[in-house]
């Protein structure tokens, strides 16, 4: 048992994947149209202002484009000459069936940092170092997985389901970035570690693209 506990009222953890998805169908609902499946590969300007990107499949004209692409917004910006020093940090998402509640809370430890969903599915994540076969991703997930069934009273059910890689965009003085670039006009960043920060953000841009509200 560890020698003391805390709890934190105002720590809050969303599934992300749960998240984008509810934000994609309340576009769509508003009126918004979505392109999946498809690789923006640069933004397109004339004369210092944006005119569109430019899509594996044709070019969407815009005239006005909000970067918020995470790890990939220092890719469409390196072709603009625009550094917003933005570094990236691995992290790795485990995800675990479950078919049984077993925490309600975050639970963080000197081993663990684990929610559960709704569903019951259990979610893990851990900074992630690619250095060796030994520390892959589906690796580390199996290795969790027994420090979990140590530290916690797990259903024998219990099994990693996925293990995926993600890269995290972070400034050095800890804050997100959100407004439009000097460079080009009319092209807008949003960008910011954790994600969670997402309907924020959002909202934040809105207001300053539509209404001019800094």
């Amino acid at each position: 048992m560890p020698e003391y506990g805390v709890f934190s009222r105002n720590d809050i953890a969303l599934d992300p994947v749960q998240l984008a998805e509810t934000f994609v169908a309340t576009a769509l609902a508003a009126g918004a149209s979505v392109k999946f499946g498809e690789k923006i590969s640069a933004i397109e300007t004339t004369n210092g202002q944006v005119t569109g990107i430019r899509l594996s499949h044709g070019t969407l004209k815009a005239d006005f484009v909000v970067v918020a692409a995470g790890g990939g917004i220092e890719g469409l910006l390196e072709d603009l000459g625009i550094d917003i020093g933005m570094k990236t940090s691995p992290a790795l998402l485990l995800r675990y069936a479950c078919s049984a509640p077993v925490i309600n809370h975050i639970l963080r430890g000197p081993r663990l940092e684990i929610r559960q969903a709704s569903n019951n599915t259990l979610f893990v994540a851990k900074s992630y170092v690619e250095d060796d076969p030994e520390n892959g991703p589906q690796i580390i997930g199996e290795r969790t997985l027994a420090v979990m069934r140590d530290e916690l009273d797990l259903p024998d059910d219990v099994i990693l389901t996925d293990a995926a890689v993600g890269n995290r965009p972070i400034f050095i003085d800890g804050m997100p970035r959100l407004g439009v670039l000097p460079q080009v006009e009319n092209l807008y960043v949003a960008v910011g570690h954790p994600g969670v920060l997402a309907p924020l953000i959002g909202r934040l841009a809105a207001e300053e693209i539509l209404d001019g509200q800094v």
